[in-house]
């Protein structure tokens, strides 16, 4: 009889807990990613490197703030292995029992779409107000959105990541190596289509050519990659006559 009782009390106890939903689970949520031109691509998850693909899908992921990385492997035509283009860097915070689709933009950032796993949007409102009914086109940032549902702007550090010093150090060893000043541009410019960079690092490049005529095309080429474009300036300081500073300054101001 008591066996009896103490099991009933314990399925009492449990009926109580479910009704009231004081169980405790965690409900973990979704990520997929593809690029705006369906092209392949590799992931780097919170330190955690997988696989090339063109469909990137990750299920059962804690909810909260995740660094993530997304690069394509390009080989160089030079030989001396591949060039890493970085096609996105930064922080993304995946919300609790949810699905988040994110597109790569050509512009760095992500246009991303979080629903419920109910399959429910999360606001209707959000949706139509960041102009798309279908598909993934939001990429603005709602605080009212953000503030409703418990979670901060999902488009952190979106800027533009330039190259790592240990992938610099490479592309300057493999430029240096180079005889002669049109493969040194040619290298160059390679990089300079597939990277960021900072003032600095574009002027130490320039350092290894001979010609102010190389020097000035690499600058050219390089400036509208540079991330701190206020300080380009400096790299006026390796050509040898006035008449190109004057010719990179008029280049600026054009482009400008």
């Amino acid at each position: 009889m008591k066996r009896i009782n103490l099991f009933l009390i314990g399925v009492l106890f449990m009926s109580i807990n479910l009704n009231g939903h004081e169980y405790n689970y965690e409900v973990k949520s979704d990520f997929n990613l593809t690029l705006w031109n369906h092209a392949a691509f590799r992931v780097v998850f919170d330190q955690h490197t997988f696989n090339t693909t063109s469909q990137f899908g990750l299920q059962n992921i804690k909810h909260g703030n995740h660094q993530l990385q997304v690069l394509q492997l390009i080989p160089n035509k030079h030989g001396h292995g591949f060039l890493k283009k970085v096609l996105y860097k930064g922080v993304i915070k995946i919300p609790k029992n949810a699905t988040v689709q994110a597109v790569v933009t050509p512009h760095r950032k992500l246009n991303i779409k979080v629903v419920k796993n109910d399959h429910h949007h999360y606001s209707q409102e959000h949706q139509q107000g960041c102009g798309f009914q279908n598909g993934y086109s939001c990429s603005c940032n709602n605080d009212n959105w953000n503030e409703s549902y418990g979670f901060d702007d999902p488009f952190v550090n979106n800027e533009p990541c330039i190259m790592s010093e240990h992938d610099f150090n490479q592309l300057y060893d493999l430029i240096d190596r180079s005889s002669f000043d049109d493969t040194k541009l040619t290298i160059a410019k390679q990089a300079i289509a597939m990277n960021f960079f900072n003032t600095h690092q574009i002027a130490s490049l320039m350092s290894l050519f001979s010609f102010d005529s190389k020097k000035v095309q690499l600058a050219k080429v390089a400036y509208p990659k540079v991330v701190d474009q206020h300080n380009y300036y400096k790299v006026s300081q390796h050509f040898t006559f006035n008449s190109t500073i004057h010719e990179l300054t008029n280049y600026i101001q054009q482009y400008g």
